[in-house]
């Protein structure tokens, strides 16, 4: 018989709107497994690799914006949940981790699948429970329940993220085959609204009274959700208030200032550029001569706009922290404001004169390169159609993809990519799993590395037919060619690129993907046409490059940087 105590929590999180589960198998976790499988309001994928597991319920999550639930028996099984509740503590991203554990008086005694499971990912989540193992009592029983209604109610809060439940679990694990569990009658759910919360009139007056009085107001929008409506205010703001907007490929924002970096890296007199008001929302940014740039020439107020209770001081120099919507606020502000400090504008055409001069130099640079990474990426970007997904691997693909907005307009994608914490292990899975609840087109560009670190993203039957990934496959870890340090020394080749002879055909043969290839433009592009207009199932596209090609173009691109 299943725990009393695995179907009510099966059942309150199915009523706090968990309709998906990913499930990796295992003995320990029956009990959870078959809970979820047999409920039937909740849709169940089976995946077997725990990590992979866990970045497609992280994907799940990120495109549906729904807490989804991963379940993992117990043992170093669960240890690999721990990259993808890092990366979703990091971006506030609803993620249970349902884990099975061997009861407390089994723990470090020997005994076969078990660890100190309890509080394991405490760094991690926003809280951890542990569900009793004995829950005949009614106290008990009250008590699993109440854990779960509070650790889904705190995942889906005012600052989202990811929880974990571990149920210890004694034997028998496997019910009768025609069981079927029902939850308790009375079983009470506990409800939790999300906080109102909004600015009183009297006090966004103040900051819109003293955002007029600044004459040099930058802002910056790091990563967050696309969101067409804050964009198009945004750009009323810049527009009408001469306000720059730096805003990188992750951000999903109508940004006038695409090269930031270069700006801030090649400029003499850095005190011109340096704000007196800094406002910034939304998560992480790519570019670290931006934060560097800040960090150094520190403005005189830093307002931070959060909806969350989370309010890093990522440039030293915070100042205010406003919880409200950045699209409340600016909308408000456009509403209420006429004034303008006449020399704003000359702070803001220094910006903008900058970023069009290095724009012109870019697209000069780039149109006379050979066939590398970057003119790869940039022609890819060039011939996605509108109404697209957009996922970026780390490491190059993400930065050579931000490099290129200065080409591509990309206010009609959504665009992802794992920059909580900016790992290459679970890219392709976050990927498949939006792809799994999205069905527009997905196209993931991805490095070699990154692919075949991440490959077991596609070792399972749910693979949507939507999702196209393209592999730029340089034979290594090219990255370490162009950033200063590695570069230098003479272990680069051996313990720093770490060179690799793979190709993905067999990998696409083995888990049914269709697969193309291409070394140069011409085929690039045939090849890429033809996988944006086929539709019959998943492909992969795999584009050859070169790593020594890849160094000089970077290296010549440094030279106007």
């Amino acid at each position: 018989m299943i725990p009393q105590s695995i179907v009510n929590a099966v059942e309150i999180l199915y009523r706090q709107g968990i309709r998906k589960a990913v499930i990796s198998p295992g003995s320990r976790s029956a009990p959870i497994t078959i809970a979820f499988a047999r409920h039937p309001g909740i849709d169940c994928l089976v995946i077997p690799d725990e990590r992979a597991a866990a970045f497609i319920a992280l994907g799940l999550a990120q495109a549906s914006r729904l807490p989804v639930v991963v379940i993992s028996t117990s043992g170093t099984a669960t240890l690999n949940l721990a990259p993808a509740l890092a990366e979703a503590y990091y971006r506030h991203i609803p993620l249970i981790a349902f884990t099975a554990d061997r009861p407390p008086e089994w723990v470090d005694q020997m005994e076969g699948q078990t660890i100190k499971q309890s509080n394991v990912f405490h760094n991690y989540t926003l809280a951890s429970y542990t569900l009793p193992t004995y829950d005949k009592h009614p106290d008990a029983l009250w008590h699993c329940n109440r854990i779960v209604s509070e650790a889904i109610n705190l995942s889906t809060g005012t600052t989202p993220g990811p929880v974990h439940i571990n149920a210890p679990l004694r034997e028998p694990f496997y019910p009768h085959p025609n069981e079927h569990p029902e939850a308790d009658v009375s079983l009470q759910v506990i409800h939790k609204t999300k906080p109102f919360k909004t600015l009183s009139d009297n006090v966004l007056q103040e900051y819109f009274q003293k955002l007029t009085s600044f004459k040099k107001v930058l802002i910056v929008a790091g990563q967050q959700y696309p969101d067409k409506a804050l964009s198009e205010t945004l750009k009323q703001v810049s527009n009408s208030q001469y306000i720059p907007v730096i805003g990188e490929i992750t951000s999903n924002m109508s940004a006038n200032i695409h090269n930031a970096e270069l700006i801030v890296s090649q400029n003499t007199y850095p005190h011109e550029l340096k704000p007196d008001l800094l406002i910034t929302f939304g998560d992480a940014i790519i570019s670290k001569k931006l934060k560097s740039f800040i960090r150094s020439n520190k403005p005189e107020k830093h307002w931070h706009m959060t909806g969350n209770d989370q309010s890093p001081d990522t440039f030293k120099s915070l100042t205010d922290v406003i919880t409200i919507h950045p699209g409340t606020f600016f909308e408000k502000y456009t509403n209420l404001t006429t004034e303008i400090q006449p020399d704003r504008k000359d702070y803001y055409k220094l910006w903008a004169g900058h970023d069009k001069s290095l724009a012109d130099r870019l697209k000069s640079f780039i149109n006379g390169q050979p066939f590398c990474d970057w003119v790869a990426i940039k022609a890819i970007l060039e011939q996605l159609p509108e109404q697209i997904v957009l996922h970026l691997a780390n490491s190059m693909s993400v930065r050579y993809a931000d490099l290129s907005c200065s080409f591509v307009d990309t206010n009609e994608w959504g665009v992802f990519c794992n920059r909580g914490t900016s790992g290459i292990d679970g890219c392709t899975s976050t990927a498949v799993g939006h792809a799994i609840a999205n069905n527009k087109p997905q196209v993931l560009i991805t490095g070699d590395m990154a692919f075949f670190y991440d490959r077991n993203a596609l070792w399972h039957k749910h693979l949507p037919s939507n999702l196209h990934i393209v592999i730029i496959n340089n034979r290594g870890g090219g990255i370490f060619r162009l950033i200063d340090g590695p570069s230098e020394q003479p272990e680069l080749k051996t313990y720093f690129e770490a060179g690799q002879s793979l190709t993905a055909e067999r990998i696409a043969a083995d888990y049914g993907l269709m697969y193309s290839s291409c070394s140069d433009m011409s085929g690039l592009k045939k090849e890429l046409g033809k996988l944006l207009g086929n539709h019959k199932g998943p492909q992969i596209l795999e584009v050859f490059t070169d790593s020594k090609t890849n160094q000089v173009v970077y290296n010549e691109f440094q030279k106007i940087n």
